[in-house]
């Protein structure tokens, strides 16, 4: 079955590879004139490193393919700010036709050591949601405590933590595993999930090394260097919970706290907002309403696709963006970004 899927998808990249030099991609742009690319990065690194052993799919492009990445979008998109895209979405200018935004989550320091050099030398910016929780601090996120405690094991099966029994034969069920876990790991109520977090090391016999997790996320003096050189900055809420699998008044405060601690580090209004996961599940109306009270005049989501401007007009609360992946090709990265909504 494994073996079929990478088949499946070296032929899916070879078609794309096809309509790439065939400039479909280019037509289909040029069709989907008044619209709104909004990429989606976590972090740039190189998955193959061998002292990589935090959540590589959080690893959405190596910074080579990063660079080939900026120099497309430069060439082919119009970039614009979160500030430009809040005027149109509220009435008061338009954007250019073709626009894009460049986007992050979570705040990791290989987007201050990485991304940012090299957005600076194609001249570009690009906004950072960040954890205000996680800024300077060694804390790790539950899903880099996952895949450390999956990387490091010397065990082949366990009964973990919410899900039970398992076992696995070789690495590659060890990592589908592990992804597993974390998917299941969501779908419980905030207070549970980081329960059973804290007793995923202990059901796999590792112990947290104290170092693991240093320098993992920006200091707030980066933060402020790149605000000070082009970055905008939004608020991924103080502790990154499912903000559905939370209180309204919880919430409240992840979202009110978060973006008064960025304007308190930064000087300067903080007015975008992307969702925890960004999943159709992970807000609601009930949050989108306390987003917009709260103050921001965007929200993002993680629901794939383009975004047309009447529909930005229509609703500045659920703008989809386009996940990016390290395991995408260069033919799949421009497929995706050209409006191919879906691709497995």
């Amino acid at each position: 079955m494994k073996y079929k899927r990478i088949r499946r998808r070296h032929l899916i990249d070879g078609a794309f590879d096809v309509l790439n030099h065939f400039r479909v991609f280019d037509v289909l742009r040029s069709i989907n004139y008044n619209n709104l690319t909004v990429l989606n990065y976590h972090r740039v690194s190189d998955p193959h490193d061998p002292c990589c052993d935090t959540f590589k799919p959080n690893i959405s492009a190596t910074p080579e393919m990063f660079d080939r990445q900026l120099a497309y979008i430069k060439k082919s998109f119009n970039i614009v700010t979160a500030g430009e895209i809040a005027a149109c979405a509220h009435g008061t200018s338009t954007l250019p036709p073709r626009s894009a935004l460049i986007t992050f989550d979570d705040g990791y320091a290989d987007n201050y050591t990485r991304a940012y050099p090299l957005l600076k030398k194609h001249g570009l910016g690009a906004l950072i949601f960040i954890t205000t929780d996680f800024v300077g601090k060694s804390k790790p996120s539950f899903w880099d405590v996952a895949a450390y405690a999956f990387t490091h094991t010397k065990k082949t099966s366990a009964v973990l933590p919410l899900t039970g029994e398992t076992c696995w034969s070789d690495e590659a069920e060890k990592q589908a595993e592990m992804t597993r876990w974390i998917e299941t790991l969501k779908t419980v109520p905030e207070e549970e999930k980081q329960r059973y977090a804290g007793q995923l090391p202990a059901a796999l016999e590792v112990e947290m090394d104290d170092c693991a997790f240093n320098h993992i996320f920006m200091t707030w003096d980066q933060v402020r260097e790149m605000a000070a050189n082009g970055i905008e900055f939004g608020s991924h809420t103080l502790t990154h919970p499912i903000l559905t699998r939370i209180s309204i008044e919880q919430a409240r405060h992840e979202l009110v706290e978060s973006r008064r601690l960025i304007e308190q580090e930064l000087g300067k209004p903080v007015e975008t907002l992307a969702y925890p996961n960004g999943g159709q599940a992970d807000f609601n109306p009930e949050v989108i309403a306390v987003a917009r009270e709260a103050g921001y005049k965007l929200a993002f989501t993680l629901m794939p696709g383009s975004n047309f401007f009447r529909q930005l007009r229509a609703d500045p609360y659920t703008i989809r963006r386009v996940f990016l992946s390290h395991g995408d090709s260069f033919p799949r990265f421009v497929a995706k970004v050209n409006g191919i909504r879906r691709i497995s």
